[in-house]
């Protein structure tokens, strides 16, 4: 006659004596099906309760059994318990870590034990299921809170950081150890994307969060070396890395790195903005000291002052067909049919011409009246004294501008001022090293204009300068000459109120100034009715004209030859 359980039904389900029933049952079974067998009901109505597999649910009641008199139960106390072979129950290892993913087990850290051996490890119960067991209820299903855990846990990994010693083999025993941890803590979306990283880009990444989740973003990297590694093969391998600013750390943007002399030890590392939300999410917007660094070089529309412009005729022309273009509205609809026909949808435009003629200006104005911002490139920061530096800030303008895109309401526009300082002719390579820099630059640039789908100006005095290779990428080429006299005069009259038409005529006809000199006049026009109380008159503007020019008639020295 079939053997019927006393809890057959689930209506006289008792957990806790099911729990009892099925231990018992286990308790020297050997793991052998014959012996289980009689406890097959018990089983199955406690995968029910537990949703999880009989496997599941045999190894719970083994572990609820033995935590009674200890917290955490390793494989091989697992195995005393069925009276097996350790190596047997390393069989049911993936079913101890899927009970742990679903919050019925967690595992025991010992602050204090380096070991990272898998028969270490160790099962206990979470309070929330021992909680529902002894209750008789079902436990509630758990909504891991990231944002707290991953406190807790960069908390956890920083304590082993600190008390990691300085055993030989020290640096490799941490990185086994947090490899274990993030992988049972995988769960959090931060852990799970950095398991990629190699050692030297996990432990600094890591380091630098805590550090970085407790007010500390920007680091030397000397010291942080230091801290991580013991073998001296390491620490030159990792310090190798940062200053290169290679790695996955630098290419998914996480960290950047900077110099403010010659010397590697003043390297300094950074936690950048993205490090910070992948971190915590919209909480990043509580560390407000990266949004500012993030928008140093960010010119806002409503920030561009308001200037009226005088433009000869074919230059207006241009121009105003530029602001057609870039109004937003017409920009997305030509890019949406440029993208049909598999045209390039980025908008380069090159302002070229003597100074003065109103290039810079007229970007900033172009900006300011389609609403858009401006991303200046300090052409400054782009040269670097360390090899392959250069290249890699030229490549991460381009990146910044493309993440800037994603994030600002309206296309920003990037503008490169003086732009022949990197859009030069290119060099002979076997002259110096520098020209083999110059040009990596310019190769670079060409290939980001060539796949670019955004909005860049670049001016320039020295259009002779640049490499015909640029000529091509560039979609707009507008020629920003010296105004003629009508449009002088117009410029004088709405500088100096004071001249009347004839003055401004006359000034205009007298001398060959562009918008910039004329501005320089006027402005030391105002500074003397400032300092000297005094209007001033057509006499003192012509007087500051004549000074405004560097070129004079020289005269000659010694005797003329009769």
């Amino acid at each position: 006659m079939k053997q019927t359980s006393k809890w057959a039904t689930k209506a006289d389900f008792n957990v806790l004596k099911v729990i009892g029933c099925i231990a018992e049952a286990a308790k020297k079974s050997n793991l052998q099906k014959t012996k289980l067998k009689k406890v097959q009901n018990e089983l199955q109505l406690l995968s029910s309760y537990l949703n999880c597999t009989s496997n599941q649910a045999l190894l719970f009641c083994v572990i609820f059994s033995l935590n009674i008199n200890t917290k955490g139960v390793n494989l091989k106390e697992i195995a005393d318990f069925f009276n097996c072979n350790s190596l047997k129950i390393l069989e049911y290892k993936k079913d101890l870590d899927r009970m742990c993913e679903m919050h019925l087990l967690e595992i025991v850290v010992d602050a204090e034990d380096f070991s990272t051996h898998i028969s270490q490890v160790k099962y206990n119960l979470t309070s929330n299921t021992t909680d529902a067991v002894l209750a008789n209820k079902k436990p509630e299903k758990i909504v891991t809170n990231t944002e707290f855990s991953i406190y807790e846990a960069l908390d956890t990994i920083s304590k082993r950081i600190e008390n990691k010693g300085e055993r030989i083999f020290a640096t490799e025993d941490l990185h086994k150890w947090i490899l274990q941890y993030i992988k049972r803590h995988s769960d959090i979306p931060f852990f799970k994307s950095i398991l990629v990283f190699n050692k030297y880009e996990l432990l600094v990444c890591l380091h630098i969060a805590h550090q970085a989740l407790n007010g500390e973003d920007e680091h030397y990297a000397q010291p942080i070396v230091d801290k991580l590694f013991v073998k001296t093969a390491d620490k030159v391998k990792c310090r190798s890395s940062l200053a290169k600013n290679e790695g996955k750390l630098f290419e998914n943007r996480l960290l950047e790195t900077h110099s403010d002399s010659y010397f590697t030890n003043d390297l300094q590392i950074k936690a950048t903005k993205k490090l910070y939300e992948m971190m915590i999410g919209e909480d990043a917007i509580a560390f407000t000291f990266n949004k500012k660094d993030d928008d140093k070089n960010l010119i806002k529309a409503d920030k561009i002052a308001k200037k009226t412009m005088f433009f000869n005729d074919s230059e207006k022309r241009q121009i105003k067909f530029l602001f057609d273009t870039i109004e937003d509205t017409n920009l997305k609809m030509l890019q949406t049919r440029l993208k049909k026909k598999h045209l390039p949808t980025g908008i380069t435009m090159i302002f070229f011409g003597p100074p003065g003629t109103g290039k810079t200006e007229t970007a900033y104005q172009l900006a300011r009246q389609t609403s858009r911002s401006v991303m200046h490139v300090d052409i400054s920061n782009t040269k670097s004294m360390w090899f392959g530096e250069s290249e890699k800030k030229i490549k991460r303008i381009f990146t910044d501008y493309k993440e800037l895109c994603k994030n600002q309401p309206i296309m920003p526009i990037l503008l490169f001022n003086e732009a022949d300082a990197i859009f030069s002719k290119r060099k002979e390579v076997f002259r110096s090293n520098v020209a083999q820099t110059e040009n990596a630059i310019q190769n670079i640039i060409l290939e980001e204009m060539e796949k670019f789908e955004g909005i860049l100006i670049a001016t320039t005095n020295l259009e002779i300068n640049l490499d015909t290779a640029f000529e091509r990428r560039f979609l707009h080429k507008i020629s920003f000459g010296k105004p003629n006299k009508d449009v002088k005069s117009k410029i004088w009259k709405s500088k100096l109120r004071l001249l009347t038409k004839e003055d401004c005529d006359m000034l205009a006809s007298r001398f060959d100034y562009s918008g910039g000199q004329i501005d320089n006049i006027v402005r030391k026009t105002l500074m003397n009715e400032v300092l000297n109380n005094a209007k001033p008159d057509l006499d003192l503007i012509i007087n500051f004209c004549e000074e405004e020019s560097l070129k004079k008639e020289m005269r000659k020295i010694g005797f003329l030859k009769v």
